[in-house]
C-alpha cells in the first residue's frame, strides 16, 4: 500500500530572519491570540495518530538563542515526533548565499556538521535525514552527507530551478552513493486559461503552495503499492503572510482558518483509506525498482490567476527566495 510521509519544514525562513519576533511568528505561529505553529501541527497529527518529520533549521541559533531552538526540538521529540536537519545556512555563514549549492564541498560538510551537532546537543541524538532550504542541493551535497553520516535526504524536487542536482527521476526513491534520496512528491499540474495558452509545471503536495486537497487525494488514490508519497508543510503553514517586496517587510499577518480546515479534512480522509498508511523515515519500505509514476492533473485557471502566477514566479526568481 502507498506510504504517506508528513514532512514539516520548521524555520523562520529567509524573509523572516530580520523580524525580532520571527521565532514566535514563523515557528510557534503566535498570531491574533492563537497558536498555529509547530505545536498546533503536532496536535492535528496526534489527532490522527500520525508522526511527523520536522526538518528543523538550527542555523539562526545566535540570533534566536539556543534555548528557544532547544525547547523546540525537545518538544517535538518528547511528543513522539522526529527532528531532522533543515539547512538554511545564510544566518550562520553568508547572508548572500542562501542555498547549499552556493557553498563548496568543504563548506557544506561544515554546515552539516554544525547543524547535526546542534540537534544532538539539544535532544541527545543525531538526525538521520536532511532537507536543503529551497531544495538547493548539488552533487557535493550528497558527498557532504556521506562524510557526516546522514543517510537520508529529501531535497530533490524534479525540474525545480533551485535544485541543481537533477536526474530523469520524478518521484521514485533512489540511491546516490550511500545516501537514500526521498524526492519531494510531485504531480504535473496543467492549468488551462480561457482564450490563453496553458501553463504546466511540477507541483509538490503542499496545500499552502498550489496543491488542492482534491489533487492530493487523486495522487494518493492512483498510487501503487509501496509508492512513497511526501506531504509538505511549513511551521508557518496556517498563516497568511503578505510580503511587500518593495519595502522588504511583511504586511498584516493573520491566521488562515480555511487552510486549517483543509489540512484536517485531508488527514481525516487519508486515515479512512484502507489502501494506504502513514509512515516515518525510519520505518520506510523502499523498493528502488518501483515504477516512477507521476500523475498529470489538469485544472482551469482565471486570467487573474495567470497574471498572479507569472508575477510571483518572476519576483521569486529575482529575490531567490
Amino acid at each position: 500500500m502507498p506510504q504517506i510521509l508528513i514532512t514539516i519544514d520548521t524555520e523562520i525562513g529567509e524573509l523572516g530572519k530580520d523580524k525580532p519576533d520571527a521565532f514566535e511568528i514563523f515557528i510557534e505561529g503566535k498570531v491574533e491570540g492563537q497558536e498555529t505553529g509547530y505545536r498546533f501541527i503536532i496536535d492535528v497529527l496526534d489527532k490522527y495518530s500520525v508522526r511527523g518529520e520536522f526538518f528543523v533549521d538550527p542555523y539562526p541559533y545566535k540570533k534566536i538563542g539556543e534555548e528557544k531552538l532547544r525547547g523546540l526540538c525537545q518538544n517535538i521529540a518528547c511528543r513522539g515526533h522526529h527532528v531532522q536537519l533543515h539547512t538554511h545556512p545564510s544566518m550562520a555563514f553568508d547572508k548572500e548565499r542562501i542555498f547549499m549549492h552556493q557553498y563548496s564541498l568543504e563548506e557544506q560538510v561544515e554546515i552539516l556538521e554544525i547543524g547535526k551537532q546542534k540537534i544532538k546537543d539539544w535532544i541527545g541524538k543525531y538526525p538521520i535525514a536532511h532537507r536543503a532550504g529551497g531544495y538547493g542541493i548539488d552533487e557535493n551535497t550528497f558527498k557532504a552527507l556521506e562524510k557526516v553520516e546522514i543517510c537520508y535526504d529529501s531535497s530533490y524536487f524534479h525540474k525545480n530551478e533551485n535544485c541543481k542536482f537533477q536526474r530523469d527521476v520524478k518521484n521514485r526513491a533512489f540511491k546516490i552513493g550511500t545516501i537514500t534520496e526521498i524526492p519531494v512528491t510531485v504531480f504535473k499540474k496543467i492549468v488551462h486559461y480561457r482564450y490563453l495558452s496553458c501553463r504546466e509545471h511540477f507541483q509538490k503536495l503542499d496545500i499552502r503552495y498550489g496543491a488542492t486537497p482534491e489533487a492530493i487525494k487523486e495522487v494518493v488514490s492512483k498510487s501503487s503499492e509501496n509508492d512513497l508519497i511526501v506531504l509538505f508543510l511549513h511551521s508557518f503553514n496556517f498563516l497568511s503572510l503578505p510580503y511587500n517586496f518593495r519595502g522588504n517587510k511583511y504586511g498584516r499577518i493573520c491566521v488562515e482558518k480555511g487552510l486549517i480546515k483543509k489540512f484536517d479534512g485531508l488527514l481525516e480522509w487519508i486515515s479512512l483509506q484502507k489502501n494506504c498508511s502513514f509512515t516515518t523515515i525510519d520505518q520506510l519500505k523502499i523498493d528502488f525498482s518501483q515504477d516512477d509514476a507521476c500523475l498529470v492533473i489538469p485544472e482551469k485557471g482565471s486570467l487573474r490567476q495567470k497574471i498572479y502566477d507569472s508575477f510571483t514566479e518572476k519576483i521569486l526568481r529575482v529575490k531567490k527566495i
